[in-house]
């Protein structure tokens, strides 16, 4: 999980998932969603929820789900702030440390060019599953790096000042057979 995690935590006790799995949602507070602002770059959060199920063993939890997001971010184009909402889906694995292991030597010496089938899975720390760093970790991806405001344009106004493009003279070189 990420190091800005910390500002939202909600450990659950995987020995509290029962077999036929676990459904939790994660609503950050005023405060932690003023952190992650502060931590993420981002305007105010005005909205932040994770919606989990949670199935598996005290060796393996399987976590999807979704983390939605109401925000303000500043727009790269007119650098105006614009309120904007970001949706990100969850799909990962948690397995306890003799588990994760066993999964780490199963793929310690694979053939040539192979490569795992999946991502490899986070560790149960302390006999829980985080879900408030969840939360925290898939805003973070679900964040747009470059937001532009609904409707902004790009317009470059610089000149050329009547300067030619070095690489005009390209143009007027003869071309050779087959290109």
């Amino acid at each position: 999980m990420t190091a800005a995690s910390d500002a939202l935590s909600r450990p659950i006790a995987v020995a509290d998932v029962p077999a036929a799995g676990l459904e939790v949602t994660v609503e950050a507070s005023e405060a932690e969603r003023a952190e992650l602002a502060r931590r993420f770059g981002t305007g105010p959060i005005d909205r932040l929820v994770g919606s989990f199920s949670l199935t598996g063993t005290s060796e393996r939890i399987h976590v999807t789900g979704i983390v939605e997001a109401g925000l303000i971010q500043t727009c790269v184009v007119t650098l105006e702030p614009f309120a904007t909402n970001m949706r990100e889906e969850v799909d990962v694995t948690f397995m306890s440390t003799p588990a994760l292991e066993r999964w780490r030597a199963a793929f310690e010496e694979p053939e040539a060019g192979e490569t795992p089938a999946e991502d490899e899975p986070d560790e149960i720390v302390g006999g829980a599953v985080d879900l408030g760093a969840v939360t925290a970790e898939f805003f973070a991806l679900g964040l747009d790096p470059y937001p532009r405001k609904p409707g902004a344009q790009f317009q470059y106004e610089g000149g050329d000042d009547g300067k030619t493009s070095p690489f005009a003279v390209l143009k007027n070189l003869p071309r050779r057979e087959g290109q």
